[in-house]
């Protein structure tokens, strides 16, 4: 396989750029990458991504591109997801945390109020028999 075949199936690789989006942007939101510093992560993720895509090359060269490249894509749309959902988990349960609690209407939390009537129970249950 010539370079000029590889970095063509290598520009051909959406799924990959999509997966190296997907991480980049999961490094951003946990802070392992600035927000500056995004784009040199990208070029760089590319970068080893053309590299190994030429040594791949080199050393099997029947080796699945457009295959892995489908992988790659169905990975990046169920890291997609799978990071949303849990960054909605966390910045909503911040969100309560940090803005609405204690705010009239939308702020109010049941789960203290549980817990207190659940205490009041057991201490009702105690007293009753005999403690």
């Amino acid at each position: 396989m010539s370079i000029e075949s590889l970095l063509a199936a290598f520009l051909a690789l959406g799924g990959v750029g999509a997966l190296i989006a997907a991480l980049v942007n999961i490094a951003k939101t946990v802070g392992w990458v600035k927000d500056g510093q995004a784009p040199a992560v990208a070029t760089g993720l590319n970068l080893l991504g053309m590299i190994l895509l030429f040594v791949v090359g080199l050393v099997k060269p029947d080796f699945d591109v457009e295959g892995a490249n489908q992988f790659a894509a169905q990975l990046a749309n169920v890291l997609a997801v799978v990071f949303g959902f849990a960054w909605q988990l966390i910045s909503s349960r911040l969100t309560h945390e940090k803005a609405l609690k204690g705010a009239p209407l939308v702020g109010k939390s049941y789960a203290l109020e549980h817990m207190r009537e659940a205490e009041a129970s057991r201490n009702r249950a105690y007293v009753k028999n005999g403690g």
